[in-house]
């Protein structure tokens, strides 16, 4: 049986583990230099693997079809998530904007209209943030997440 909360304890594992990196390039949890690496969707991916039977395919998905996944591994999808939403741990948010410009993340801590993230977010940042907890909450507007993604009773 699927287990958000499993996943969800691997996402924050692994976001405090070292040597964890963000490449596009080898996201399929490869190690190179000591350094596994994830992107933003494949960390999901990873994430959901680690819950147990969630029915997603394989290779990992890129954010562009993970509508279509999440939607058939029987996620609950909430399209453009606004002020008034209420997130909570373990949703996935994600924007595509029809291009290789989107990103996703897990929600790390919820709220109304905001969330604190944790997820793979670009190799630009030194290497302990790649692959983080984000800090502080962003708003839905700020970010311009077009989707959450929650799983039937969420994290306990």
């Amino acid at each position: 049986m699927p287990d958000i909360n499993a996943a969800y304890r691997w996402a924050i594992d692994t976001c405090n583990a070292p040597g964890i990196g963000y490449s596009m390039t080898y996201r399929d949890q490869q190690t190179v230099g000591g350094i596994t690496y994830y992107d933003c969707s494949s960390f999901i991916w990873y994430a959901l693997v680690q819950g147990g039977s969630f029915p997603i395919p394989r290779p990992p998905f890129a954010t562009g079809g993970m509508l279509s996944a999440l939607t058939a591994a029987g996620f609950t999808i909430i399209n453009g998530p606004g002020a008034a939403t209420s997130c909570q741990p373990g949703d996935i948010l994600w924007h595509n904007h029809g291009s290789a410009g989107g990103h996703t993340e897990m929600v790390f801590a919820g709220g109304i209209g905001e969330a604190r993230t944790m997820g793979a977010h670009s190799s630009s940042y030194p290497l302990a943030d790649q692959v983080s907890i984000n800090a502080g909450y962003t708003q839905f507007a700020t970010i311009g997440w077009e989707y959450l993604a929650r799983w039937a009773g969420g994290v306990s």
